[in-house]
C-alpha cells in the first residue's frame, strides 16, 4: 500500500526542494485571493502589479462550486473596449484547479466577476500579478 504519512525522509526532502524552487521562481510577484461573498451578485476588484514584478503576465485560478455558469473578465482600464477583455469562463458544478495564464503589460487591472446564471455556491479567485 501507499504510505501517506510522509515518514519517508527522502520524500520530505523532495517536497522541501520543490517548494523552495517554486518559491524562487515566483520572484517578487504577489499572490492575491478574492473571495466572492455572494456568487449571485456581480463583483469588481482592482489589482495593481506587485512592486518589482517585471513579468508581463497574470495567472488566475478559481476554486469552489457554482450551481450554474459564471465568468471573470480582466479589463485593462486603459483599453476598456470589450474587444480587449480577457475572459475566464467558469463552469457549472465543482470548480477545482481551474487556471488561466495571459500576457498582460499594464500595471493595473480590473477584475469583473459576472454571475450570469449562478445563484448559489462559493468561489475563491487567486491572481498572481
Amino acid at each position: 500500500m501507499f504510505d501517506t504519512t510522509l515518514n519517508n525522509q527522502p520524500l520530505k526532502k523532495l517536497i522541501l526542494l520543490v517548494t523552495l524552487l517554486t518559491s524562487a521562481c515566483v520572484g517578487d510577484s504577489k499572490l492575491t485571493r478574492f473571495r466572492i461573498e455572494n456568487v449571485a451578485e456581480d463583483t469588481v476588484f482592482y489589482l495593481e502589479r506587485s512592486r518589482g514584478n517585471k513579468r508581463p503576465r497574470i495567472l488566475m485560478s478559481a476554486v469552489g462550486y457554482l450551481d450554474s455558469t459564471a465568468s471573470v473578465f480582466l479589463i485593462n482600464p486603459q483599453q476598456a473596449e470589450r474587444l480587449y477583455w480577457l475572459t475566464f469562463p467558469l463552469p457549472k458544478g465543482p470548480v477545482d484547479s481551474l487556471k488561466r495564464d495571459w500576457d498582460y503589460y499594464a500595471d493595473r487591472i480590473e477584475i469583473h466577476y459576472k454571475h450570469e446564471k449562478a445563484t448559489e455556491g462559493s468561489l475563491i479567485l487567486t491572481a498572481d500579478f
